[in-house]
C-alpha cells in the first residue's frame, strides 16, 4: 500500500498546478499502470521460458473498460473515499527535496518499465 501512496501523490503533484481533478485523474493514472502491469505477465513468461503462456483470452474493448472501471472503484476507495488523500498529502508534504527527487525517479522509472513490459515482449515476440 505504500507504493501506491507514492504513486498517488507522485501522480498527484505532476497534476495539481494544471487539473482541477488531480486526485481523480492521479487515481486513474495507478489505474492504467497496473493494468499495463497485469496485461504484461503473459508475454514476460512467454518472452522469458518460451511456452506459449496466455492466461486471459483476447481481450475485448468492453471487458478492457471493465477492468479500468474495477481497478478505479479499488483504488477510489482505497485512496479517495471520505477524502483519504488528504492524509496522504500531509504525509509526504514536508519531504526534503533529495526524497522528492528520489521519488519522482522512482515513479517514472516505474511507469516507463511498466509501459516497456506491457509492449516490449509482445514487440519481440512477433519478430
Amino acid at each position: 500500500m505504500k507504493f501506491i501512496k507514492i504513486l498517488f501523490f507522485t501522480f498527484y503533484t505532476w497534476l495539481k498546478n494544471i487539473s482541477d481533478t488531480a486526485e481523480y485523474q492521479a487515481v486513474f493514472g495507478i489505474c492504467l499502470v497496473t493494468f499495463a502491469n497485469f496485461i504484461s505477465i503473459p508475454g514476460l513468461i512467454e518472452l522469458t521460458t518460451g511456452q506459449k503462456f496466455n492466461i486471459f483470452p483476447i481481450l475485448s474493448k468492453l471487458t478492457i473498460a471493465i477492468i479500468l472501471i474495477v481497478y478505479f472503484c479499488i483504488y477510489y476507495f482505497l485512496l479517495l473515499y471520505k477524502k483519504k488523500y488528504k492524509n496522504i498529502l500531509k504525509e509526504y508534504v514536508n519531504e526534503s527535496r533529495r526524497k522528492m527527487i528520489q521519488r519522482n525517479l522512482l515513479v517514472l522509472v516505474y511507469v516507463i518499465c511498466s509501459i516497456l513490459g506491457a509492449f516490449l515482449p509482445w514487440i519481440i515476440l512477433t519478430k
